[in-house]
């Protein structure tokens, strides 16, 4: 279940492997399961609503009010240094907001082809890796992706291809389902650790994995896996439409494809521009292109 269900499973859980161990969001999420409490119990031991502390969990809030956190530490039963900490940490991922940002570099459709060419080409020699597209209005960012994938096809790459969507979005691991249904198959040939993760993650057997590492590494295993035989391209489009789960693997798998006969490419508009996922998981290392139309 997420955070934000009505009714939480009550386990100690762990933190969010893939977001920043620093931010806030983090810190108090990481404490409510540390204390056993669901976001429901929390608000009412703190005064607070639900809806609050389900946006501080979410980085929905940029500038979390003093009492609100001292609210939040006494009735998670914190220390007062605690308090300072979470302050601390609020300031800093503001500052982190507020600071001038690089924007990635606009292209239009033919440069942005040839940059997904040379993604695909660098990928067959070993070189891969992951790029995200942010398509602005009138981009046509569905026909650049069905001109990869047939490049890539043509060109004998293991090709799959998914996508976010709004009412999957709760789902966990719905879209690492459609995404890698083609290669189902190909479970069987990995280790039994990592295919009995898969297979339990993707609800063809047994309970979800507690920890979401697994689902990750045994995704990349099965990526390598296939790549072993043939360059492989990934493409998720509308990615701000991923569930969290999926889009947490999908972050895994971007950071760790240098070196593998794999490429990632993800897409979405710029509305959701530096985060992706319906948790809107940060980018953070992965290149980055804004579509725009041809005048």
């Amino acid at each position: 279940m997420s955070a934000d269900s009505p009714v939480e499973r009550r386990s100690g859980g762990s933190l969010d492997p893939f977001r920043p161990a620093s931010t806030l969001a983090v810190l108090l999420r990481g404490a409510r399961q540390q204390a056993r409490l669901t976001q429901e119990e929390l608000a009412e031991r703190s005064g607070l609503s639900v809806r609050t502390i389900s946006d501080l969990e979410r980085e929905r809030v940029r500038r979390p009010q003093r009492h609100s956190l001292r609210a939040l530490t006494r009735a998670l039963g914190l220390a007062d240094q605690r308090l300072d900490e979470l302050l601390r940490t609020a300031r800093s991922r503001d500052q982190a907001i507020t600071d001038p940002v690089a924007p990635p570099p606009r292209l239009g459709p033919q440069p942005c082809r040839q940059r997904l060419a040379g993604l695909l080409a660098a990928a067959a020699h070993g070189a891969g890796g992951p790029l995200m597209v942010w398509a602005g209005p009138g981009a046509h960012r569905g026909e650049l992706l069905d001109d990869l994938v047939a490049r890539a096809r043509r060109g004998g790459c293991v090709t799959l291809r998914g996508s976010g969507a709004l009412a999957e979005c709760a789902l966990p691991y719905a879209s690492l389902h459609l995404l890698l249904t083609p290669v189902l198959a190909e479970l069987a040939r990995l280790d039994e650790h990592p295919r009995a993760t898969l297979r339990g993650a993707l609800g063809l057997a047994g309970p979800v994995p507690a920890h979401p590492t697994a689902v990750a590494v045994a995704t990349l295993d099965l990526v390598r896996h296939l790549s072993t035989r043939a360059p492989v391209l990934l493409v998720v489009d509308d990615a701000q439409w991923l569930d969290e789960a999926s889009a947490a693997v999908l972050f895994f798998l971007a950071r760790r494809l240098a070196g593998t006969r794999a490429a990632l490419v993800l897409a979405g508009p710029p509305a959701a521009h530096r985060v992706f996922g319906s948790g809107a998981l940060p980018l953070s290392g992965i290149p980055e292109v804004i579509l725009v139309a041809d005048r």
